[in-house]
């Protein structure tokens, strides 16, 4: 399938599907440099990615060929740093982060500044993961 027909016929389920169905094929077919392929893709990425942002400046609001173009506000970031109350916290939170951190490497017990605190070593939120990285 080429390019017009994806863009102008799949629905977005259906590309998805379309591109996992192509690349389990290519996989299975064992006939290709996956590295080779890992390249071209990643390019190729960067080059659409470069084309829908420049784009999405010359759209206006409109829903054709399968697609709906709408203007949406991200809303208003407060700066909660002038508060100097929350900047506080915030400081003492990183404080107390670091801590946690260093208590959680260390092999045996830690105590708070009274030395009489034990500091609870804090359990793991979520285990990191292996990934691969791309770049070119």
């Amino acid at each position: 399938m080429n390019i017009a027909e994806i863009s102008n016929s799949l629905s977005k389920k259906e590309v998805k599907l379309r591109g996992l169905e192509d690349i389990k094929a290519v996989i299975d077919s064992g006939d290709e440099d996956l590295t080779l392929i890992a390249s071209q893709v990643v390019r190729f990425k960067e080059y659409i990615s470069t084309i829908e942002s420049e784009l999405r400046k010359h759209l206006t609001p409109n829903e054709a060929h399968g697609i709906k173009i709408e203007a949406q506000n991200t809303g208003d970031r407060l700066n909660y740093e002038d508060d100097e109350v929350y900047s506080q916290l915030k400081a003492q939170l990183k404080e107390r982060e670091s801590v946690l951190k260093m208590a959680h490497k260390s092999v045996g017990l830690m105590l708070e500044e009274d030395n009489e605190t034990i500091i609870t070593k804090v359990g793991i939120k979520t285990h990191g993961k292996e990934t691969i990285k791309i770049t070119f």
